[in-house]
Formats: C-alpha cells, structure tokens, sequence
C-alpha cells in the first residue's frame, strides 16, 4: 500500500499507513556519480578520436580540472610536511621534557661516601 513518489529534490517519499517516511535518493549507492557534474566516463572520456587512434584533444575543463587536481595535489603535500615538522617538533619537546625530568629527578644522598662495601 505504499506509494513512491520522486519529487523535483531528488527525495523519494514513500507514503504508508503511518505517516511519511523520506528517504534521501543517493545516486553513489546506484553506480552514479554523487552529482551530475561528477566523475565518469561521460564527464571525463572524449566522444570522439581522430580516425589514426589519436586521441581527442582535451577539453577546456579537462585542463582546467587537471589544473585543480595539480594545485590541491600541492596543497595537500605542503600540508603533509607541515604536520610532519609539527609532529617531530612535538616528538622532540616530548623528549626533551622526559631527559629534564630524569636530570632534575632528587639523587639519592651518600652514595659516593658510604662506599660500596657498606651497602
């Protein structure tokens, strides 16, 4: 007795005996991209080739992606570095800190001048 109904969003409202229930159409759970505009062979593949096997030359916003793709690619290995200098900082504060702990840690007293045959 339940009804789908697919609105102009993109939500599939499934109407019961209780009330409505909206479950979100996900197009990645269908093999889709997540929007029209996204990955896929229709997005990212030529229509055409030149008769010899050359490839077709790229499209504007096959450049301009690439382009993206090259900045975030350098965006996203400064930060890896960055957070990899600030780990080893971190790592070699921490370190420091244990061998101050250990210097200024209280020494037992009259060690040297009890000598080792009266312990």
């Amino acid at each position: 007795m339940a009804a789908m109904l697919l609105g102009s969003t993109g939500v599939r409202a499934l109407l019961g005996g209780g009330g409505l229930t909206v479950v979100p159409f996900l197009p990645c759970r269908h093999g889709l991209a997540p929007s029209s505009a996204g990955y896929g062979p229709l997005r990212d593949l030529p229509d055409w080739s030149f008769v010899d096997g050359r490839p077709a030359p790229p499209w504007k916003g096959q450049t301009r992606r690439r382009q993206e793709d090259k900045q975030r690619v350098a965006l996203l290995a400064q930060e890896m570095e960055q957070g990899l200098r600030h780990w080893q900082d971190e790592q070699h504060q921490a370190q420091e800190m244990r061998d101050s702990k250990r210097q200024n840690q209280l020494q037992p007293k009259g060690g040297i001048l009890r000598g080792p045959h009266t312990q």
